[in-house]
């Protein structure tokens, strides 16, 4: 029971995690910063490198990729391939034609598995397995403007580069570090640090190639001024890859699955209420299904996940029992989580259906009063959505 219970609480940990991944955020000041910005590099000032990486996707490029994370979650079942991402080192060879075309492979002590882009849809290969899995797409965007786990591919520099750089906010502070050599190639560093005292990122630095404004490097560090994230291309070369490379494996005698909805897409499909457009001061950007929300324009960033009551009580008791901090919140029960990087409060309301995740990238009174607004002012039922929940 117990272990169930720990699986519990580190899968909606996870939900946190990728919704803060997954959720696609362009704030108004960077979409109005950059729109004028001219795309041939050399950049001279920060909002031009931020424009130049934001514009990158068409860059072709093969590359050899390592992640390193530090976050340290448990590898289970419910996470897929997150805790390996997340906390752990990563190597992936990267073939990448455009947004709608291209080829990671993610090689482990256990395998090696290849995704392939194709236009809207991923499709998985399973080397040891001999299996393909079809992800079909949601709004015309690569592998689905859906909340989801994150893959190998949202962690490489470019992608997880334009994703930081684009959550910017008007109060973040944007500077230029100046040259090196990544990959063998010159690059100019721009440095992210948040504006708001609540959040736990201390920096992000991105390191752009000079000659295409492609990221190939990004360091995300916490607060505590240690690494947290470390993505960078390990040797890089431009130019389209061959067509033959970016087709998917026939495999004739493959067994063949549409895949399903992960832990986290489920939560954002079936969760039941209409969460409210600000929290702790911070005003929410809507996911794609619409049942979940991240809230914050900037660095300082948190996410709210629907959960069953069920759950959330399996989630309490594990958290603590695992040294979880109680809070003494109205209207329900509630536990803190703490990371250096990432803190999480886990909520039940009185009437045992109002449950929630809030995780972020903020200090923990944030998520407190963020969850003592969702406990007193319950959120009325969405419209369509399921019940069951994650």
């Amino acid at each position: 029971m117990v272990a169930r219970q720990t699986s519990g609480r580190w899968a909606v940990v996870a939900l946190g995690v990728a919704l803060l991944l997954a959720v696609p955020t362009t704030v108004p000041v960077v979409r109005a910063a950059v729109a004028g910005v001219d795309a041939d590099p050399p950049a001279s000032s920060a909002l031009e490198l931020v424009g130049l990486a934001l514009g990158s996707s068409a860059v072709a490029h093969s590359a050899t990729a390592e992640t390193r994370g530090t976050l340290g979650l448990p590898d289970l079942p419910a996470l897929g391939g997150v805790a390996g991402l997340l906390g752990g080192t990563t190597r992936t060879r990267v073939w990448w034609s455009s947004a709608e075309a291209w080829r990671v492979d993610t090689t482990t002590t256990t395998g090696e598995r290849g995704d392939y882009g194709v236009g809207a849809d991923v499709v998985s290969w399973d080397y040891e397995g001999e299996s393909l899995t079809l992800s079909r797409g949601v709004n015309g965007l690569p592998g689905g403007d859906r909340v989801r786990l994150p893959r190998a591919e949202d962690l490489l520099p470019p992608q997880a580069a334009r994703r930081v750089l684009a959550s910017v906010g008007p109060d973040d502070r944007l500077e230029v570090l100046g040259r090196r050599l990544v990959a063998g190639r010159v690059t100019t560093g721009v440095r992210a640090v948040p504006g708001d005292d609540r959040s736990t990122l201390g920096r992000v630095d991105v390191w752009l190639d000079d000659a295409t404004g492609l990221p190939l490097e990004l360091r995300v560090v916490g607060a505590d001024g240690l690494d947290a994230l470390v993505s960078t291309y390990l040797d890089v070369r431009l130019g389209t890859p061959p067509a033959a490379v970016l087709e998917p494996p026939a495999a004739p005698g493959a067994r063949r699955e549409v895949g399903r909805p992960d832990v986290v897409s489920l939560a954002d499909l079936e969760s039941p209420w209409v969460l409210p457009d600000q929290l702790a001061g911070l005003s929410s950007s809507p996911t794609a299904a619409g049942g979940t929300a991240a809230y914050g324009d900037g660095l300082a960033r948190f996410a709210v996940v629907p959960i069953t009551s069920r759950l959330a009580g399996d989630v309490l008791s594990a958290a603590r029992r695992n040294g979880a901090l109680p809070l003494d919140l109205p209207r329900g029960e509630t536990a803190l989580v703490g990371t250096p990087l990432l803190n999480l409060v886990v909520a039940r309301g009185d009437d045992r259906q109002h449950a929630y995740v809030v995780a972020g990238l903020v200090d923990p009174a944030t998520l407190e009063d963020a969850a003592r607004t969702l406990l007193a002012e319950p959120p009325p039922p969405r419209s369509g959505a399921g019940r069951g929940g994650p």
